[in-house]
């Protein structure tokens, strides 16, 4: 407020002519008066002060370089003056800020790279343990796939040595759900759980690498760190049975095998090679080589 005053001080025709204070104080201190009344009249006269002590010193620069320049027979030249502005309302600064940057601008790692890569080959890839993740991340491709193309089959590999039944349930039951076939392989190893996704497959497309093994068994729980109450244990127990008879029925299903030689196969560790899962019935196949594909 008072840098807008005193401009209109300055602005007034009278003031500006006199501002060399060449004319009678007592006009010029009239006019500051009448201007800006007696609030202002301290700020103005200050004003006043400061811009002519900076006339005096630009008059006195000027005359001693036009005095240099006489003497030299050179055209004299302007000093330069520098003027500090006065400061600005904070409310009108403007920062500029840095624009947002595209998706298209970020590098992206090269997991998400591969990932989109093998997405639009219609190949899935399960490694690691089977766990919400994976589940969550296996049924959102499945459906995906699905509604891209519901007659093109969908690969899925598999590297895993297993993890919740419930999280490979899941991924089974979407199998199922979907309208394309989907084709299962084994890479590396199917333990547990992982070996039930790899029998869910479409039958006649289920592979295991020359060198992978599957393993089956019954499900467990760990009771380590838990506490639980005589009821809660007999809870436990009866779903953990139920859980055994679920698995047993589902890998006789995809094996063409009796219940009861599940049962006893499940009854522990049971692990197979490749051929010996091909023999038991959760895979079809052994994989091959492309180039022995190339050549039948």
């Amino acid at each position: 407020g008072l840098s807008i005053q005193i401009d209109s001080i300055i602005s007034y025709p009278i003031f500006s002519k006199s501002f060399k204070f060449q004319h009678d104080p007592a006009v010029m201190l009239g006019v500051v008066v009448r201007a800006v009344g007696p609030v202002g009249l301290g700020a103005a006269l200050a004003f006043g002060v400061d811009r002519r002590m900076m006339v005096g010193r630009c008059d006195a620069t000027a005359t001693a370089t036009k005095k240099a320049s006489n003497s030299q027979g050179e055209t004299p030249t302007p000093a330069p003056v520098t003027i500090t502005p006065l400061p600005t309302n904070p409310s009108s600064i403007t920062v500029k800020v840095a624009p947002k940057k595209d998706d298209k601008d970020v590098v992206k790692s090269a997991p998400d790279l591969m990932y989109k890569y093998l997405l639009n080959e219609r190949v899935i890839l399960l490694s690691g343990r089977v766990d919400e993740k994976m589940a969550t991340q296996a049924v959102q491709s499945l459906l995906y796939l699905a509604d891209r193309d519901p007659e093109a089959p969908i690969q899925v590999y598999i590297s895993s040595a297993g993890g919740s039944v419930f999280s490979a349930m899941a991924i089974v039951d979407m199998f199922d759900h979907i309208a394309p076939a989907v084709h299962t392989s084994v890479f590396g190893h199917a333990e547990s759980a992982a070996a039930i996704i790899l029998g869910a497959g479409e039958k006649g497309k289920r592979c295991v690498s020359p060198h992978s093994r599957v393993m089956i068994h019954q499900p467990y729980t760990s009771y380590a760190s838990v506490k639980f109450q005589d009821k809660d244990m007999i809870v436990r127990a009866e779903e953990l049975s139920r859980t055994r008879r679920l698995l047993e029925g589902l890998v006789a299903e995809y094996t063409g095998r009796k219940l009861s030689e599940i049962s006893e196969a499940m009854a522990h560790n049971t692990y197979m090679t490749a051929h010996e899962a091909v023999e038991f019935g959760i895979a079809d196949t052994v994989c091959m080589p492309r180039s022995k594909k190339a050549n039948l």
